[in-house]
Order: C-alpha cells, then structure tokens, then sequence
C-alpha cells in the first residue's frame, strides 16, 4: 500500500494498549504514517505528565483529543 501523505503523520496515543494497538496497526494499514505513543513506548506521552508532550507532539498539526486518561 502506498503511503497516505495527506494528512501527514498521526499521532495514536495508548498505542501499547488493547485498542491504541488495533488503532495503530488499521491507520498504518491504511497507508498514514504513525506515530505510536504510550507512557512506556519508544515515543513516551503520558496526559499527566507534560514534560512528555512536545516530544510526542512535535511537528504535528493541532488536534483535539475525547480521550479522558480513566485508565489511571
């Protein structure tokens, strides 16, 4: 599959989990390139701790997230 540069890279948080991890998998099977985050990931975010933000969020267009962190 080619790859989908229209909407540059996406950033999938809780990529490590159940969901983020299925999340992940279909958006790079659909071609967009990603980048997979979690609290212990290759590329660290965590909601709570904010010295993880810009490293995770560099580069990439504003989004808003739904994402309410109940996990913790």
């Amino acid at each position: 599959m080619t790859e989908n540069t229209r909407y540059g890279t996406v950033l999938v948080t809780g990529a490590t989990g159940k969901t983020g991890r299925q999340v992940a998998e279909a958006a790079g099977a659909a071609g967009l390139r990603v980048r997979a985050a979690s609290r212990g990931g290759e590329v660290r975010f965590d909601w709570y701790d904010p010295s993880t933000w810009d490293g995770a969020l560099r580069e990439l267009p504003p989004a808003v997230s739904g994402s309410s962190g109940a996990g913790r």
